[in-house]
């Protein structure tokens, strides 16, 4: 165990019962809003900052972690309505693998004709017009990774000041 630890684990230690509460009740509402600002933060670094592939996060000079963004993920279709979808499907004449008619006699979508891939080439072969009972499903925004290299580098008073007072206040 670090000598910090040893020195946090003894302050705790020698806490009064109030102390002990107080400090639950008040880390819960300082990690509620921390993770309210960190979120905040990732967007506004995916939306406005990440023109890089990997950028350096520095605190106080010290090179303490690395940002990346990930890919956005794509759209997805879905059927919510079979027969519908299966309508369509009869009306422009659509077939799945093996030459079979992509619905079924009612008319209902066959679960092959179903499936993201097939209905993302459905829609392209209709000028991206979404078939009767097929919605899309948006695809995830890029997520803001943050991978710490140092730990348990020193942070001091003033960098909390200067950089989480606003949110913590707020």
């Amino acid at each position: 165990m670090k000598q910090t630890d040893e020195a946090l684990i003894e302050h705790v230690e020698n806490m009064s019962t109030q102390e002990v509460l107080q400090n639950i009740a008040l880390c819960k509402t300082l990690m509620d809003r921390l993770k309210k600002y960190d979120k905040a933060l990732r967007e506004e670094y995916r939306e406005h900052h990440a023109d890089v592939d990997e950028a350096v996060a520095t605190v106080n000079g010290i090179a303490v972690g690395h940002v990346t963004v990930t890919k956005d993920g794509l759209d997805t279709y879905v059927v919510k309505d079979k027969v519908a979808y299966g309508a369509f499907l009869k009306e422009v004449g659509e077939v799945i693998a093996g030459g079979l008619q992509a619905w079924e006699e009612r008319p209902v979508a066959r679960p092959e004709a179903c499936t993201n891939g097939y209905l993302r080439t459905v829609v392209e072969r209709n000028g991206g017009e979404l078939p009767d009972g097929v919605d899309v499903r948006p695809g995830r925004l890029a997520t803001v990774v943050y991978k710490q290299t140092v730990k348990d580098y020193p942070i001091s008073a003033t960098d909390v000041q200067n950089v989480l007072i606003k949110e913590i206040e707020a």
